[in-house]
């Protein structure tokens, strides 16, 4: 089923009944008496009305022993605001040192608008044209409508990484080894999560068993060359107050000091030295967010550890940062300053929505697909204000749903806006009230033979089943129309939350390849499709191992030369010959297995020639115009050049480097040399 008819961001389709004084808005576009009743029209749901209550505007009116709900100063005539007309000593009737959030009439030194976004002319921050349009106030914030990045092409498909929860490993169903994950589609797998402990700032697994699984987790990269196996630090859980020891403020006193943070540093650098880890993700929910143990000086502190760690991380490891969706959380990130000392950034895009929402006086118990297009938008929105390069940026999918327990079931009110009780029942596997993984959604779907519906406009699906249950979700569909719209604003990857929730028949790796059931391709023919692909990556590995130097150059450390050539290297712009008396070292990553290998493609003297010919049961590994190689059987070097096209390196038994990088991965730039 699709829907076409709703609009792309969803609202309630009526208030729940609140003892709060209600104030109904006039949506005519004429000034009307806030007292008098106005019926608010719902884009897309035309038939369907709902009123707001005055705890949910940003401004409202007041009374005498009613104070104003948003704390401002509430004038003689009953008006709240924080100009002179409402606090002046001669018109506030109460909260009369009431301060704007943010512009003129804030506190002075503490009245911009973090992260670049708009101070409305009322005095508050936020991103809709209410705040960045007319009566903007210049100069606390920014103003007018963001710049959206705009491209062609699939960037978004360059770069995937997928996360892996260790804790999926003893689940009592659908239980995942690393060993059961679908690599095909992934440049990078990060392990989820690690801890430190909150007073020695040592690392320590999150749970006792996963040292067992870091070895497993790790030894993915002989599997798949090229896979690039980080590990993921924190996560929400690590900032509750109900750990013990007590993590909630660990980040914020681990980060405060310089001593701290290098003990902190040592520890991350031996842990994954010992376990064999390519990279740090650092998930820190969140800094500076007074709820979750956050203090101010996390916002500058948070920059010098990331500069510290990617000082002592170098070349030899990676470095990311999980971001939040939500401007709530993201306004105490220094974003540029983040950027500037990170590989990549991962958006939290797939939890804007869930049973939280309930105890939110601007969202309430209403319904909502977790993963809705139009607000993944707004909240990257966020980042261009702050100029964040998107290629740098990879967009949040996640292979779950958030699932709810509708509060009246009826088959007329089960859409985005239905009001819910509680979260969904808790799947058989996950156990997990409010959530489902994909593999218990797909089972439900088969069980109770739904059909999905698809709100194309927004990008979600959801089923209903069981008369009130409810969940939202991403299938082969939606995730290609979210991997199209990253690649459209030119993001340079995508994120998977998280592996493990996916089916043991591997379906959403499939729709995240485009090749799934939802896409109309048949199991069997994805199986093929991805043979292919896992041999054409497995060549550009092998290919990826070795490269070539400039003449007279010479391997870099940790790399060992293989064979050499004075030639001109295949397809490299502006390449030359070496002049006499040097040479081309052709270098080979350490880890590398060359095998049996030797020279092909030459045809004799003034001859061209066989450019790309490997034998069979060999692979191209290198090319050059020339070989210069030791011929024990002539007793002499093989000095040969080709009088057009190339000769090709082929070798037998060759197993690549797993330190290197693939097609579409980022490479360092100590290997990013001529090959």
């Amino acid at each position: 089923m699709t829907n076409t008819s709703s609009g792309s961001t969803y609202r309630p389709l009526f208030a729940l009944h609140s003892n709060s004084t209600p104030i109904f808005e006039n949506t005519t576009g004429q000034s009307a008496n806030p007292l008098v009743k106005a019926l608010q029209r719902v884009e897309g749901l035309s038939s369907r009305t709902t009123l707001q209550r005055r705890a949910d505007l940003l401004t409202g009116t007041c009374a005498p022993g009613t104070p104003c709900v948003n704390g401002a100063c509430c004038s003689k005539t009953g008006i709240c605001g924080y100009s002179p007309d409402e606090c002046g000593t001669d018109r506030c009737i109460s909260n009369c040192d009431a301060k704007a959030e943010c512009g003129e009439y804030g506190v002075a030194g503490n009245n911009t608008c973090p992260i670049n976004v708009c101070c409305s002319k009322f005095g508050f921050c936020g991103t809709t044209s209410d705040f960045c349009d007319a009566g903007c106030q210049t100069g606390y914030g920014g103003c007018g409508a963001v710049t959206k990045p705009s491209c062609g092409g699939s960037s978004a498909k360059q770069r995937t990484v997928g996360y892996y929860d260790g804790w999926s490993s003893i689940r009592t169903c659908d239980k995942r080894l690393p060993s059961d994950l679908d690599l095909t589609a992934l440049t990078h797998i990060n392990f989820a999560f690690i801890y430190f402990h909150p007073t020695t700032y040592q690392i320590v697994p999150m749970n006792s068993g996963d040292g067992a699984l870091y070895q497993q987790f790790t030894g993915l990269k002989k599997t798949k060359p090229g896979l690039k196996p980080w590990v993921s630090l924190g996560g929400w859980t690590f900032n509750d107050a109900t750990n013990t020891p007590n993590t909630q403020t660990a980040f914020s006193d681990m980060a405060a000091s310089a001593a701290n943070r290098q003990t902190f540093i040592a520890s991350v650098m031996s842990f994954m030295q010992i376990w064999g880890f390519d990279g740090l993700d650092i998930d820190w929910e969140y800094p500076g967010a007074p709820d979750r143990g956050g203090v101010a000086a996390d916002t500058e502190n948070y920059v010098i550890l990331l500069k510290e760690l990617k000082a002592a991380f170098g070349a030899r490891y990676g470095l990311s940062v999980t971001l939040p969706a939500s401007f709530w959380y993201l306004r105490w990130f220094d974003l540029q300053g983040i950027e500037a000392n990170t590989d990549f950034l991962n958006v939290m895009t797939y939890d804007i929505h869930g049973v939280w929402d309930s105890s939110n006086k601007f969202t309430g118990p209403y319904v909502r697909p977790p993963t809705n297009l139009t607000e993944i938008s707004d909240s990257l929105d966020l980042l261009w204000r702050n100029d964040i390069n998107p290629s740098n940026v990879n967009l949040g999918i996640g292979w779950y749903g958030r699932s709810f327990t509708l509060k009246d079931p009826d088959p007329s009110c089960n859409t985005p806006g239905c009001v819910f009780s509680y979260g969904g029942t808790a799947g058989e596997c996950t156990k997990s009230p409010g959530t489902l993984s994909n593999a218990e959604i797909h089972r439900i779907i088969t069980a109770n033979n739904l059909v999905p519906t698809f709100d194309q406009a927004a990008g979600v699906k959801w089923i209903t089943w069981n008369t009130d249950q409810w969940v939202s979700y991403d299938d082969g569909e939606s995730m290609q129309l979210k991997i199209d719209f990253a690649s459209k604003h030119c993001l340079g990857g995508t994120l998977v939350w998280s592996m493990d929730r996916d089916g043991s028949d591997h379906i959403s790796s499939n729709d995240r390849l485009g090749i799934g059931t939802a896409n109309g391709v048949s199991a069997a023919v994805a199986a093929v499709y991805k043979e292919i692909l896992v041999k054409a990556d497995l060549a550009a590995a092998k290919r990826s191992s070795c490269y070539w130097t400039f003449c007279g150059g010479e391997c870099v450390s940790g790399y060992f030369t293989q064979t050499y050539a004075t030639g001109q290297v295949l397809r490299v712009d502006r390449d030359s010959s070496c002049p006499s008396g040097e040479f081309k070292a052709l270098c080979c990553a350490p880890g590398t297995n060359t095998g049996t290998c030797s020279w092909h493609g030459f045809r004799g003297v003034g001859l061209s020639c066989a450019t790309g010919y490997c034998p069979a049961g060999t692979d191209l590994i290198a090319s050059n115009t020339n070989q210069y190689e030791w011929d024990s059987e002539r007793d002499n070097f093989n000095d040969w050049t080709c009088n057009g096209g190339s000769q090709s390196y082929c070798c037998a038994g060759f197993e690549p480097s797993p330190y290197t990088a693939g097609p579409g991965r980022s490479r360092s730039r100590v290997w990013s040399r001529q090959r």
